[in-house]
């Protein structure tokens, strides 16, 4: 939890008034916007801020961040090890904050004159925008290594997106005539943050909501104009067989996929691999792929070049 500078009028707050003062969530990467609600130097309420995209709401660990911060168990200085690794009570000592961050300065510079920067990496938890940090310290290291969750975060997501349309794709709530909520749960996963959107989106436009989940238990589901109860594991025959209906009746950009997708390539029906030029013209450049004509029908003789390169 963050908050800003008060303004005039909450500096001038009188001793045992409360004031609030602007601030964010830090409990996940929305950082929902919070109004904190401080009295004699102490935060004693929080709610959301109805002027951010959190639309004055505020999710159960958004609102738990009051008892994180006054929470008689939490760590607020460092702990020094007084007794050697591997015995079973470490005897963990209160320390002071600046003579820890020396010893941890020290050690580091031990081993990068003995090892070199190859020896160090820098690991990181979710992050909250200091991933930025984090590398320049790996790199004034001399460090090529970087340990974080994201293989089992937002990761894959993100990799995939990228390899698929070039960058990482973000719903388009506001503006969407349908939504498809397919093996994800926002009331839960993002409450606070979306689905004010979603629902706003819904009765304001219209916006029609498929639910796709095995469950009825799923907080959308009775508020869908579909839902999908798909048997588990048979979700990749599901969307196939929606593909084949977009297909089939014309329901895709033509433009756009013949313009900026792999879409009209030829591929090699043995091991699904795209045509190269080079397959099949003596001469040809490995590098570009063959493709049928952009608006030709399917198995037609002519085909085009595109690079792979470009």
């Amino acid at each position: 939890m963050t908050g800003s500078r008060p303004t005039g009028s909450e500096a001038a707050a009188k001793a045992g008034e409360a004031r609030i003062v602007r601030g964010r969530c830090h409990e996940c990467h929305v950082q929902c916007g919070m109004l904190i609600h401080v009295q004699d130097g102490r935060v004693v309420r929080l709610e959301g801020d109805p002027d951010f995209v959190n639309q004055g709401t505020l999710c159960a660990k958004g609102l738990a961040t009051l008892r994180n911060l006054y929470h008689p168990e939490r760590l607020n200085y460092p702990l020094m090890r007084t007794r050697p690794k591997g015995d079973p009570d470490p005897a963990l000592g209160q320390d002071q904050l600046g003579r820890a961050l020396d010893r941890i300065v020290r050690k580091l510079k031990e081993i990068q004159a003995e090892f070199g920067g190859h020896a160090i990496a820098i690991g990181q938890g979710t992050g909250r925008y200091t991933v930025a940090q984090h590398l320049r310290l790996k790199n004034s290291l001399g460090s090529p290594n970087a340990i974080g969750p994201s293989h089992v975060c937002r990761g894959p997501m993100a990799a995939t997106t990228t390899l698929s349309v070039g960058h990482h794709l973000r719903g388009d709530y506001p503006r969407s005539a349908c939504q498809v909520y397919w093996g994800r749960n926002e009331p839960w996963a993002h409450p606070a943050f979306l689905v004010g959107t979603v629902m706003d989106g819904i009765i304001d436009r219209g916006s029609r909501l498929i639910v796709v989940d095995p469950r009825y238990e799923h907080p959308l589901a009775h508020k869908a104009d579909v839902f999908l109860p798909v048997r588990p594991g048979s979700d990749a025959a599901l969307m196939l067989s929606w593909i084949n209906v977009i297909l089939e009746e014309g329901l895709y950009d033509v433009d756009f996929v013949s313009k900026w997708t792999n879409g009209p390539a030829l591929v090699w029906t043995d091991s699904l691999d795209l045509v190269k030029e080079a397959d099949v013209r003596p001469g040809g450049d490995d590098r570009d792929f063959l493709a049928i004509p952009t608006r030709s029908p399917i198995g037609g003789t002519v085909v085009r070049c595109w690079s792979g390169t470009r």
